[in-house]
C-alpha cells in the first residue's frame, strides 16, 4: 500500500514540476514584455513563438529531474539539495545556449 502511494505522490511531484516550470516560464515572460518595466515592442516576437517553446522545455526538465533520480525517495540530504541546485542551473545553460 505504501509502495503504490508512492508511486501517486512521485506523479503529482512530476505534475507540480511541470505547473511550476510552465508558471515560471509565463511569469517571465509577462515581466520581459508587458510588465512595468517592459518597453513596448522592442525585440518582441510573436507570443506563439516563445510559447511554443515550452513544448520543450517541461519535458527537457522533467527528463532532467528524472535522469539526476529527483522523483525518488532519498531528496532528504543537503548534498542531494545542492545538487539538484547544480543541475538546474545547468540546464538553464544549455536551454539559453540552444535557444540564443
Amino acid at each position: 500500500m505504501i509502495k503504490d502511494n508512492q508511486k501517486y505522490f512521485n506523479r503529482l511531484h512530476v505534475l507540480l514540476d511541470a505547473l511550476a516550470v510552465t508558471g515560471s516560464y509565463l511569469l517571465a515572460w509577462y515581466l520581459k514584455f508587458k510588465g512595468p518595466f517592459s518597453e513596448e515592442g522592442i525585440g518582441a516576437l510573436p507570443r506563439g513563438v516563445y510559447f511554443s517553446a515550452l513544448y520543450f522545455l517541461v519535458p527537457g526538465y522533467i527528463i532532467l529531474y528524472y535522469w539526476y533520480k529527483y522523483y525518488s525517495i532519498a531528496l532528504s540530504k543537503k548534498e542531494s539539495a545542492i545538487e539538484f541546485i547544480k543541475h538546474s542551473t545547468l540546464m538553464d545553460f544549455y536551454l539559453q545556449f540552444l535557444l540564443f
